[in-house]
């Protein structure tokens, strides 16, 4: 029984997480495209993660949301000083906020420039003249 369950937990997983990368694509080829490898190691990782047989595992994994979540609050309001996603629609939060956070990290690593310009409101003329 235990192993139908790890079968199913699995399926929703792989479901998820592709659900995820074509929402992706489909909102911005490129970026999307990006998302699919950092998607798949993350499914994967979670199964793993899964099938380990470490004790007090839904301990950790509880103790790792809550956390996470408490930290994203914080963020916010620290750092942005602005509501998160979640406070305004649970869609919107759950699976259009983390494609923000990959736009922010290739806009940091150099990609996509002239629309990080443009999406920031400094739209910057790159080209002399």
């Amino acid at each position: 029984q235990l192993s139908m369950v790890r079968y199913w937990l699995t399926m929703v997983t792989h479901v998820a997480t592709l659900v995820y990368i074509l929402y992706y694509i489909y909102l911005y080829p490129a970026v999307g495209l990006i998302t699919l490898p950092v998607l798949a190691a993350m499914c994967h990782g979670a199964i793993q993660f899964w099938k380990c047989d470490c004790e007090n595992k839904m301990l950790w994994l509880a103790g790792i949301h809550v956390v996470s979540w408490i930290l994203q609050f914080i963020g916010h309001g620290v750092f942005e000083g602005r509501r998160p996603a979640l406070t305004d629609s649970l869609v919107q939060a759950i699976l259009t906020a983390p494609f923000f956070v990959f736009f922010e990290y290739c806009f940091f690593i150099g990609l996509f420039t002239d629309l990080h310009h443009e999406y920031s409101g400094k739209y910057l003329r790159l080209t002399p003249g």
